[in-house]
């Protein structure tokens, strides 16, 4: 119970903060406004009792001046009290969204710096799922707790005044009897967030499912293969499993609730019937009458909706530690590199580099030695696993070798700024990013500081063969792409490519890292784009991997990776000439093509 406790003002605390970031004004407006609705409440009871004994002395006076004075004034009240909830309800509703835009923003500044190697790891998935999911909805929820907590408290401290001046054995009983209630929900708050945590990888894998059989460049190899019915299958069976957990649970929990329920409202109308006794015996008025248990009612309420608050604090406070969790997790928020890139450096350098992936046992990389010159083209060529992609990644920074070092010029690739050195990098990747946006933005966003620059976005495209495909549509550079978005268009998988290549052309940095730039890429659209490559790289760092060798022999120097290690290096001649392992691999891809 006192860890419970520790864990709701911690959660509680933190909440409040990021409510209090969000949007300050919004914050205190729902936070005042709150507590005058709740103290207009308990003065409304106040006012009517005043008008029933001023109705009661009319039948003796045959005057209801006084009474239609409290009836005016009352009126007055409720007003000013139901502006006051209007105004809460702005205010909630602002300051939502502004939670929202805020949250957002801390999720996505902590994911920028979550390292390749924590991506690795499905737990991260988990979390970033989950603060996703949850931190919004509920960080919300904590508000609209904290506004029941703050009026619920207002109107139990104005109407508990009201009931010590009558008995005070009334307050305390009412305080009480709720106990039992906020116990049992604290237990059930628990036991749903452990089932929620042992199910999560698996719901969140459900999701992934459904979204896989929808998304629209899936819906051709579903209908062939017709494997909705076989996913239907495994949701339906892991649906069927949940509800009758939950069915089991909940019927556990709702028979205490019941039977808590049952003595609170025995108890609740003893203490009802003990006040009309006492009215009656004490000879006091209907009005008297009316506001104890108008009091009783509403202090009993207040009491509930605070232990309600405290449990509903409870309960929101474990799921919004995911985002916590994750807001605190320890990244690579501060790079402590100092030193600058230098755009016009020599050399990079592998030295012996060995490097293995999160969780793996095997190195990809074993004892890696190479050299990168300024302004030159190089490939690696080798068979899928030997470690290609990984020496791209690795220039990238977005992996440490475990053992080794990479050299730009004399400076540890790791001491440089990161942020820095991306300014002068493009990549076109394997599994490159389809923006759901217009081309001109699927091409302007390489080079984010030029986006507004068409002339250098036409330029781009037309480097990479995508211009006179641009040029066919009606929207030109403004066409909206991807199909599952209202008047957008799809294109072919070369095509998209083809707009990949130009997003990195358009960057025009120093520092070219292409990963099978011409995989999607139909021979013709193959040839254009490999006959240039050596005009497209003038001046230009490249690396490039692609197992079409019409593309790597272009190339000034060629690595050879077998089994992680360099087994042969130089042109494309030089390596036909001693046929190794390149002469083996090039002739296996010739005869695929002079095979009749």
């Amino acid at each position: 119970m006192i860890k419970s406790v520790k864990i709701m003002k911690s959660t509680l605390l933190y909440v409040l903060k990021l409510l209090w970031n969000s949007s300050k004004l919004s914050f205190c407006g729902l936070f005042f406004a709150n507590i005058f609705a709740g103290i207009l409440l308990s003065a409304e009871m106040i006012f009517w009792k005043n008008i029933i004994n001023a109705v009661q002395a009319a039948f003796e006076t045959g005057s209801l001046k006084i009474a239609l004075y409290w009836l005016v004034a009352y009126m007055f009240l409720e007003i000013f009290r139901n502006v006051m909830e209007e105004m809460c309800q702005y205010y909630k509703i602002v300051l939502s969204s502004s939670t929202n835009k805020y949250i957002t923003k801390l999720i996505l500044e902590k994911t920028k710096n979550i390292s390749m190697e924590k991506y690795d790891n499905a737990d991260i998935h988990n979390k970033l799922k989950k603060a996703n999911e949850e931190s919004t909805g509920r960080s919300m929820n904590l508000l609209y707790s904290t506004g029941l907590f703050i009026k619920g408290l207002s109107v139990a401290v104005s109407t508990a005044f009201i009931l010590v001046n009558f008995n005070v054995s009334i307050m305390i009983i009412c305080l009480v009897i709720n106990i039992p209630i906020l116990f049992i929900g604290m237990k059930i708050a628990s036991r749903q967030y452990e089932i929620y945590n042992k199910r999560f990888e698996n719901i969140r894998f459900m999701d992934y499912t459904k979204t896989l059989l929808t998304k629209h460049e899936n819906i051709k190899e579903v209908k062939v293969y017709g494997v909705t019915e076989y996913f239907m299958s495994f949701l339906d069976t892991s649906y069927k499993t949940y509800i009758d957990e939950d069915k089991a649970i909940r019927k556990r929990f709702s028979v205490q609730k019941i039977g808590a329920s049952f003595v609170e409202s025995i108890i609740i109308y003893m203490m009802k019937a003990f006040i009309c006794m006492i009215v009656i015996i004490n000879k006091m008025t209907i009005g008297d009458l009316t506001l104890y248990i108008g009091a009783i009612d509403n202090f009993r309420n207040a009491v509930s909706n605070i232990l309600y608050v405290i449990t509903s604090i409870f309960e929101d406070g474990l799921y919004v530690n995911n985002f916590f969790e994750l807001i605190n997790m320890q990244t690579e928020d501060t790079d402590k590199s100092t030193v600058k890139f230098n755009s016009c450096f020599q050399t990079i350098r592998f030295e012996n580099v060995w490097f293995h992936y999160p969780n793996s046992e095997g190195f990809i990389l074993e004892n890696l030695n190479i050299e990168i010159e300024r302004g030159k083209t190089y490939a690696i060529v080798g068979l899928n696993g030997s470690g290609k992609t990984t020496i791209l990644k690795l220039i990238l920074r977005l992996y440490v070798p475990q053992k080794g070092n990479i050299y730009i010029d004399d400076h540890n690739i790791n001491d440089i700024e990161i942020n820095d050195y991306y300014k002068y990098v493009a990549a076109v990747f394997q599994d490159f990013i389809k923006y759901p946006l217009t081309i001109k933005h699927n091409i302007g966003l390489g080079n984010i500081s030029n986006l507004e620059n068409e002339t250098d976005i036409l330029q781009a495209a037309k480097k990479s063969g995508i211009l006179p495909y641009i040029k066919t549509l009606p929207d030109g550079l403004d066409t909206k792409l991807q199909k599952e978005w209202t008047g957008s268009t799809e294109m072919s998988l070369g095509q998209w490519q083809k707009l990949a290549i130009s997003r990195a052309f358009f960057k025009d940095a120093p520092i070219m890292i292409l990963d099978e730039p011409t995989a999607s890429l139909d021979p013709m659209a193959e040839r254009e784009i490999s006959g240039n490559i050596k005009a497209l790289m003038k001046d230009k760092t490249c690396l490039l991997i692609a197992h079409r060798f019409s593309t790597v022999r272009l190339a000034d120097k060629i690595y050879v990776l077998k089994l992680g290690t360099i087994v042969e290096s130089g042109t494309h001649n030089e390596l036909v000439n001693i046929q190794g392992e390149y002469f083996k691999l090039f002739h296996i891809q010739a005869e695929g093509y002079l095979e009749t």
